[in-house]
């Protein structure tokens, strides 16, 4: 797995076909989900300390083996920018059995001289479209991407909008940063 903003070397997948050299795997329980499924449990470990390998749990739909949840903590030797950085992603099946994303959570944290700085980014996915066939080359090298507009939008079109409400804490900083900007 390449994380390029991250780091420069590449992590071993947790899900590869040597991955019992790299990771230790316990079983931790199973629990139904709102899936009316039985979700397994499995902490992995880095056999190493040493290797390029995540840290984390992984929850698997019993009987289907497709991916429910994920908590990846990515090496921190490895990390250019950060001192930690967590990853959570939640799956869900659709109508045509396709495991298809629903929440993705990055956690991080840094420190830089006498300061500490720690946030969250939180995606959700909604009205996914599956599509296939696209030709060789067409995404090109954009990851992401984000309209101009949307940095214009006033309160009352993101409180519509937003898939979580924010937080106190939040709310305090945007006003902070609101008035800033007025000023």
């Amino acid at each position: 797995v390449k994380i390029r903003g991250l780091g420069n070397a590449p992590v071993m997948s947790t899900l590869s076909n040597t991955d019992l050299l790299a990771y230790k795997f316990s079983f931790l329980g199973a629990y139904k989900a709102d899936l009316g499924r039985r979700i397994l449990k499995i902490k992995m470990q880095p056999r190493s300390l040493s290797s390029a390998v995540f840290g984390g749990e992984i929850h698997l739909v019993d009987s289907l083996y497709c991916i429910y949840r994920a908590e990846y903590e990515y090496p921190k030797p490895l990390l250019n920018e950060y001192n930690q950085f967590r990853i959570a992603q939640e799956f869900q099946l659709n109508a045509d059995s396709q495991l298809l994303p629903s929440k993705l959570r990055f956690d991080y944290f840094a420190k830089a001289g006498k300061g500490k700085f720690n946030g969250y980014t939180l995606v959700s996915f909604k009205e996914i479209k599956v599509q296939s066939g696209f030709p060789k080359g067409h995404f090109g090298l954009e990851v992401s991407r984000v309209a101009d507009s949307a940095y214009d939008k006033d309160s009352s079109f993101w409180a519509g909008n937003r898939a979580t409400p924010l937080n106190s804490t939040e709310i305090r900083f945007i006003s902070r940063n609101d008035s800033v900007n007025r000023v």
